[in-house]
């Protein structure tokens, strides 16, 4: 919802096209993956060690190979492939930097982030939306795309005026 909800600032994006249905798709659907992985791995409340991340890595092509495999979701898996690239190019699969990764994985990764931060965990408490998103704002340029950033805090203003 919150992905989506993004994309009406199209200024802020650049005035970029994009498809709605299938952001919308990838968004939910993003973390599909994670059922392949031990449920040991998922619910740690601990950190992962380095033989767990590189599993943890994974969910990204194991959800866009289990999108793609399906033909109306087949659009969805390319942008959950890279929703975990940066924008200064230390992410991951592909290593992609900036404009170089698509803007809806740019989008639904801001979008993630301030969902996991505002939301608690089996390893840490959720802290609250302000925090969340001076969080993003500190990564803006790094890991995050600063115009989502932009536009994911207008978004979440607009969604705590409807509530």
């Amino acid at each position: 919802h919150l992905a989506a909800r993004v994309t009406f600032h199209h200024g802020l994006l650049g005035g970029a096209e994009l498809d709605v249905q299938t952001l919308r798709r990838a968004a939910l659907l993003h973390d599909l993956g994670k059922l392949a992985l031990p449920e040991a791995v998922v619910r740690k409340p601990a950190p992962l060690t380095p033989d767990e991340q590189t599993l943890a890595r994974a969910v990204p092509h194991l959800t866009a190979d289990m999108l793609a495999a399906i033909p109306f979701l087949a659009p969805a898996a390319p942008i959950v492939r890279d929703m975990a690239e940066r924008m200064d190019g230390n992410g991951y699969p592909r290593r992609l930097r900036g404009e170089r990764v698509p803007l809806e994985s740019r989008v639904i990764a801001a979008a993630d982030a301030y969902d996991a931060m505002t939301h608690a965990r089996v390893y840490r408490d959720a802290i609250p939306p302000q925090e969340a998103l001076l969080e993003l704002e500190r990564c803006a340029g790094t890991q995050f795309d600063p115009a989502v950033v932009d536009a994911l805090a207008i978004a979440i203003a607009e969604l705590s005026r409807i509530d």
